[in-house]
């Protein structure tokens, strides 16, 4: 199952933040595509981008290797 979420740069605005969460329930790369378009076109959002989040691979986290010592 993979999640689709968009970041980007609202207007009046210089820091990325997101924009729509999982909650929003985008269920494909181009239902996300096409809300990108509307937030840029309609809303002047900047910068925008979709991140996809695959749930059905596990997550590996492995801080140490974030860490530089």
């Amino acid at each position: 199952m993979k999640e689709y979420v968009i970041w980007g740069k609202s207007p009046k605005s210089n820091e990325e933040t997101l924009l729509v969460s999982e909650k929003a329930g985008l269920k494909s790369m181009s239902h996300a595509k096409q809300t990108v378009e509307l937030l840029e076109g309609k809303h002047n959002c900047t910068e925008c981008r979709v991140q996809v989040i695959d749930l059905s691979q596990p997550l590996v986290w492995n801080a140490g290797a974030m860490v530089n010592l």
